[in-house]
């Protein structure tokens, strides 16, 4: 029986793992492992966005991101602070749209009729 090598010993990461790994900037990762590791991020949305429960944290993520208001305020920090919520909220709510215009609907609905519940109107 032949001895085998720390190569073909060595387990390979899980595409969880990679993620990880790419978000980290620990490591190159190829192009083609990029165009994976995005399909299965829009499938695993894809997922949520059918789920009712998982699909309210995401209306509430947006709300909380002010997503479709201004971000000004006369404290330059405070105001960097809601621009950067407000940027989580694009990069979200692009992602939904980029699953189905269905689902961006449906999410931009959820979103206007949470924060009208919210307002009191």
């Amino acid at each position: 029986m032949a001895k085998k090598t720390e190569e073909e010993t060595t387990i390979e990461p899980t595409l969880s793992e990679r993620m990880a790994e790419l978000l980290h900037g620990k490591k190159a990762v190829d192009k083609d492992l990029r165009v994976k590791l995005r399909e299965s991020e829009i499938e695993e949305l894809r997922k949520a966005l059918e789920f009712k429960p998982a699909r309210s944290v995401l209306v509430r993520l947006l709300v909380r991101s002010q997503l479709f208001h201004s971000t000004y305020d006369p404290d330059s920090q405070q105001m960097a602070y809601n621009e950067g919520k407000r940027r989580f909220g694009i990069e979200l709510f692009a992602d939904i749209a980029e699953v189905s215009p269905k689902h961006r609907n449906q999410v931009q609905g959820e979103y206007y009729d949470y924060t009208s519940s919210k307002s009191g109107k």
